[in-house]
Order: structure tokens, then C-alpha cells, then sequence
């Protein structure tokens, strides 16, 4: 991959990602404070894991492990995304928070195809660089058609009104291996 396309996705993913994450002061002790701080005031509002999920604050530890990691130039390893749902059924609402999470995903990794896109455009000069470009493009949508690998990080619920349940759903995606397999 070209030192110029790789720069201007992480540049893209790492706008995403500032704007997504939530922010956790600097050290290791100070976001597990930070974190614990969280998971209490969440079993506050009523939310508690999935039956055989993890505990809310090692969820919340894991997801906040998956945003520290970083890929060689120092940017973002994961996309993730998190999705909600209320139904009356449980099962019915946690497969309407997945589903929103990964759309919330795709429109993350569209952020990525877009900069790419917009890259290759307005830099394209002759027909052989124009031909790379979109070689370059159809490989990268093609790739980014591939949402299926995600590993669920988050899956909490509570009661809602009306004798509903809502359910919060997290899931990851690893940016390094999309990118192994363009």
C-alpha cells in the first residue's frame, strides 16, 4: 500500500475516532478510576450485562483497551461503533442494537472510503494514474464490504417503559486486518 493512501485513511479513521470516543484522562490508574466511576453510574441508571456477558466495568475496561491500541503510524487499530434498541423481547432488541451498531460502523468506514476517494480524484493525473485510482477505490469498497468480522465488546441492558427492554450493543472491527486482506 502506498505511504499517501495509507496516510489519508488513518487520517480519516482518526478524525472518526476523536469524535466517537469518549475520553478517558491520561494513565492507567486514572481511567480505571474513570472507568469504574462509569460502570457504577450505569448500574445507577438501571443497565446491567447480558445474561453471560462480562461485568459492566470490565466491558467498559475492554472497550476503552480496543481504543488505546494503536496501528504502526500511531493511529486508531479498531473501528468501533454502538448501537441501542428498545423492544419487548430481549432477543428481538439485541438484534436491533447489533444491526445499528454495524451501520453506525459502515458510515464510520464510508468516512474512510470517502477521503480515499476524494484523495485519488483530485490527485489523478493521466490515464495510468486515473486507472490506479480507481483500481485502488473498487478494492478499498470492496474491502470495507466486509462487516461480518466484528467482535462484540459492549452488550448491556435495562428496563425501559412500557414493559420494553433496551438493549446497548458495542462492536469492533480491526482496521489491520481489512487491511492484510486488500
Amino acid at each position: 500500500m502506498k505511504p499517501t493512501k495509507t496516510f489519508v485513511l488513518l487520517l480519516a479513521a482518526a478524525l472518526v475516532a476523536l469524535v466517537a470516543a469518549p475520553t478517558y484522562a491520561g494513565g492507567d490508574e486514572p481511567v480505571a478510576k474513570e472507568i469504574k466511576k462509569e460502570a457504577k453510574q450505569m448500574e445507577k441508571e438501571g443497565w446491567k450485562p447480558l445474561p453471560l456477558a462480562k461485568p459492566i466495568v470490565e466491558q467498559l475496561q475492554q472497550t476503552a483497551s480496543l481504543r488505546k491500541e494503536r496501528l504502526a503510524d500511531h493511529l486508531p487499530r479498531y473501528f468501533i461503533a454502538t448501537g441501542s434498541a428498545k423492544a419487548a423481547n430481549l432477543d428481538i432488541a439485541k438484534t436491533l442494537a447489533t444491526e445499528r451498531a454495524k451501520q453506525e460502523l459502515a458510515a464510520q468506514m464510508n468516512v474512510e472510503v470517502d477521503a480515499l476517494t476524494d484523495y485519488y480524484v483530485n490527485n489523478a493525473q493521466g490515464a495510468e494514474a486515473a486507472t490506479n485510482a480507481s483500481t485502488t477505490i473498487e478494492t478499498r469498497v470492496k474491502t470495507m464490504q466486509r462487516v461480518g468480522r466484528t467482535t462484540t465488546v459492549m452488550e448491556i441492558c435495562r428496563d425501559a417503559a412500557g414493559g420494553n427492554t433496551e438493549v446497548k450493543v458495542s462492536i469492533a472491527l480491526d482496521k489491520e486486518t481489512i487491511l492484510k486482506d486488500e
